[in-house]
């Protein structure tokens, strides 16, 4: 099964990266100076690095999995989504008016925190380790 399910999954996570890199782009530069510096995007390029590198090498390294780096790009994706989920849903708890960003932030990351920890079970069962047959 995991054979089966991994060159799908490698193609979901390049897919995925696309409208990530896009939307962050966006909201760099449609909020810059609101506290989404140049570090905090650094930071979602090598998510959306790791996710391009992880899909890559696991769909041009048959027969062999490369299903560790894809494990490894969707953790650290799960990692970051949850920060920024649990930034602004703390501020927002506490009767904060984010100002700088559309209300729909707080929903879109709740979407894409669901998303990316369902992606990560999925890489880390792709990932798992199995016994040797020699």
């Amino acid at each position: 099964m995991r054979e089966k399910l991994e060159t799908p999954f490698a193609i979901y996570t390049l897919i995925v990266a696309v409208p990530y890199f896009l939307g962050e782009t966006y909201h760099y530069f449609a909020f810059v100076g609101f506290g989404n510096g140049v570090l905090n995007y650094a930071v979602d390029l090598i998510a959306i690095f790791l996710m391009l590198l992880g899909g890559v090498a696991s769909l041009r390294s048959k027969p062999v999995s490369a299903s560790g780096w894809l494990a490894a790009a969707w953790g650290f994706v799960a990692c970051l989504n949850y920060r920024a989920f649990a930034w602004r849903y703390e501020e927002v708890a506490a009767g904060a008016v984010i100002e700088t960003e559309p209300s729909s932030v707080l929903t879109i990351l709740s979407v894409t925190l669901v998303t990316s920890f369902i992606a990560l079970f999925v890489a880390l069962f792709l990932a798992r380790p199995r016994p040797q047959t020699d």
